[in-house]
């Protein structure tokens, strides 16, 4: 396959293109959480610094719970409607992210940290999804080089640009 081809496969397909812009955005939120999280409960809560810490670590490693669950809920709908499990996925993920700044918003307080707890673990059922749609649609000889490129677009778009944002924002 020449490059030119390759480039073709890749800007053909609008369902991968998205994909990797969800990423990024999925990516800017986490990002942005893992930066800000401790100071939202310190300043919410009253939490010493460490407590703070403590409990935006706990909270970012339900990752560790979500991702897989997605998969597990992802998986069977995938093998029977292709189409409406990636949707489900982008769907759900922004209903959850608007859900999250709501609470963010408007609760203070051990509400807002149990609030986030639960919203963080289904929020990253995004990533089965995503990673699926980078595999499903691609030539599978193409398929290790499209989901690199997801995680090229998620780290320098996302990962990258979240605490340069809340930092701008801050100031």
């Amino acid at each position: 396959m020449e490059r030119k081809d390759i480039v073709k496969e890749f800007l053909r397909k609008p369902s991968v293109i998205f994909t990797y812009f969800g990423h990024d955005s999925n990516s800017i939120c986490h990002t942005a959480l893992l930066v800000w999280l401790p100071k939202y409960f310190q300043v919410t809560s009253g939490m010493d610094p460490e407590e703070g810490r403590s409990l935006a670590g706990a909270v970012m490693m339900l990752a560790l719970v979500g991702a897989p669950l997605g998969g597990y809920i992802i998986g069977p709908l995938e093998k029977n409607h292709a189409n409406r499990a990636d949707d489900l996925s982008c769907h759900l993920d922004l209903y959850l992210a608007m859900l999250l700044f709501l609470a963010l918003l408007r609760l203070q307080g051990n509400i807002a940290a149990g609030y986030t707890v639960h919203i963080r673990i289904f929020i990253m059922q995004f990533i089965s999804g995503a990673a699926a749609v980078t595999q499903d649609v691609i030539h599978p000889g193409l398929r290790a080089t499209s989901y690199a490129i997801a995680v090229l677009v998620q780290n320098l778009l996302g990962s990258f640009t979240a605490p340069i944002a809340l930092g701008a924002y801050q100031t």
